[in-house]
């Protein structure tokens, strides 16, 4: 769920993305497409949007992929898509200034990994191997992410990765 700097209320679900507008009663279908979560950059001009994912094994011959979806405010115009071929997209986290888009990525099999894609133009700048997360937060130096380190337990330590730019 985010607050909109509008007053409005996005709310990811499986069915949808929900907009509630506090000074209406009836909630509105913003988009109707499945989503696990929201991200928006600090000023409110981006929203990302990322996926539900498949925790079955895949059917022989079946890959399964998914992408984080980035969106312009307050429009919800699609802007780009971030996919990691033959991977899925489980989360993803804009940087303050909307710059730059944190995605963790789970293969089919082997470890999973954050990428860190460059927003303006969709080219990947970076890896860091992690271990089960769900969450990516940037600092507010716009080049530092928090990674819990485990998704399991709350009381477990946070890494600290600053991008190579």
């Amino acid at each position: 769920m985010r607050w909109l700097r509008s007053g409005e209320i996005l709310l990811a679900t499986e069915a949808a993305l929900f907009r509630f507008d506090p000074a209406t009663d009836a909630p509105a279908v913003a988009l109707k497409m499945p989503c696990f979560g929201i991200s928006t950059d600090e000023a409110g001009l981006l929203l990302a949007l990322s996926p539900k994912i498949e925790f079955s094994p895949p059917e022989p011959g079946q890959v399964l992929e998914s992408a984080v979806q980035l969106f312009s405010l307050p429009a919800l115009e699609p802007v780009r898509s971030f996919l990691i071929p033959g991977h899925q997209a489980s989360s993803g986290g804009l940087s303050p200034d909307g710059r730059l888009l944190a995605v963790k990525a789970r293969p089919a099999k082997g470890q999973p990994f954050t990428a860190v894609f460059d927003v303006a133009t969709g080219r990947e700048l970076a890896r860091w191997k992690a271990s089960s997360t769900w969450e990516l937060q940037f600092l507010p130096d716009n080049r530092t992410l928090a990674i819990p380190t485990s998704s399991y337990a709350p009381a477990e330590p946070v890494a600290l990765w600053t991008i190579p730019l």
